[in-house]
């Protein structure tokens, strides 16, 4: 145990410094969705992309770092479409024998979640959307951040009232941790037996504070109910929110009708970075290597799979 939790604290992230990423093939889209191609990535020390570099293109003279990608593919970091962190993390510990018949201690949640932290980033994801946070949950990305461990950009949407108030009051908290965790949204559950003055009352308490809405339909008739009550709720708030619909692969609406009421439908299956961005209110920040953009990017090997994971900047994994 002591040897994980040293290993733990080597990972701390070291000083941003302006650097560049040099011999790169480099892809990622612009703000119009358009294909950009380079070899160079210019990182200011906020972390942010400063500029794209082509062949012949000259960078400045001063540097604190200068990389050589080897001829690697650079890419924008994966962002996760949507699922509940914790109980994920939670499922692949290993409990030592002693603690099995004792409820889950705050250093099992934490080791858990660096656990997933390290299997997200090894699959290329640099930021992921977290469902359903409970105030245990954010106490355990909040633990992480002070301790310099929290390596995943994590967007995160309350898991009722009490947490999203107690957490981030009246309104979305700021960006954490030199943008690693943020509390903006809220989880609204929607099954059967059907409440209707209770989801739509949750979407509007939600909506009223600025927080983003996601509906987590499940069971029969839930989609269709979910989509009912953002309908009946977005006529008095427009249709600009980015109403946030969970759904399984095969059960989304129609586009039409969910474009009528300014509704995402989003699956399980990973998007475009730029859309993914887009549906979590978080496209100024991440979702392409545009100046100005988090420098956010995984480096592929021959194969196409991930080499190095960065995040803000800061090399965040290796593969071995």
């Amino acid at each position: 145990m002591k040897r994980l939790l040293l290993a733990l604290a080597l990972l701390t992230t070291p000083a941003l410094a302006d650097g560049l990423i040099d011999n790169a093939a480099g892809q990622t889209l612009d703000a119009k969705g358009k294909p950009v191609t380079f070899t160079g990535l210019l990182i200011g020390s906020d972390g942010r992309v400063t500029r794209l570099l082509d062949k012949g293109d000259k960078p400045p003279k001063k540097l604190d770092y200068r990389l050589d990608a080897k001829g690697r593919a650079l890419i924008p970091g994966r962002i996760a479409p949507g699922q509940r962190l914790m109980q994920a993390a939670i499922a692949t510990l290993a409990r030592e024998p002693q603690m099995q018949s004792h409820p889950l201690q705050p250093y099992e949640r934490d080791l858990a979640f660096a656990g997933l932290q390290k299997h997200l980033l090894s699959e290329g994801f640099t930021t992921v959307v977290d469902l359903d946070t409970s105030i245990i949950d954010w106490e355990v990305y909040r633990r992480a951040g002070d301790a310099g461990r929290l390596r995943v950009r994590i967007l995160s949407y309350a898991a009722g009232l009490d947490t999203m108030t107690t957490v981030a009051g009246n309104q979305p908290t700021l960006w954490l941790y030199d943008g690693r965790l943020r509390m903006a949204g809220l989880a609204v559950p929607d099954s059967p037996p059907f409440e209707d003055a209770r989801t739509r009352n949750l979407i509007s308490r939600g909506t009223m504070d600025g927080f983003q809405v996601v509906l987590l339909p499940d069971g029969a008739g839930a989609t269709e109910h979910a989509l009912a009550a953002i309908e009946e709720v977005a006529s008095s708030y427009g249709t600009d929110r980015r109403w946030r619909l969970q759904v399984g692969a095969t059960t989304a609406p129609d586009p039409a009708r969910l474009a009528r009421s300014g509704t995402l439908a989003i699956s399980d299956t990973p998007q475009d970075p730029r859309d993914a961005a887009y549906a979590a209110y978080a496209e100024t920040r991440v979702g392409t290597l545009t100046p100005g953009m988090a420098a956010d990017f995984v480096m592929l090997d021959a194969k196409g799979q991930p080499a190095e994971v960065w995040i803000g900047g800061v090399r965040a994994w290796v593969a071995k």
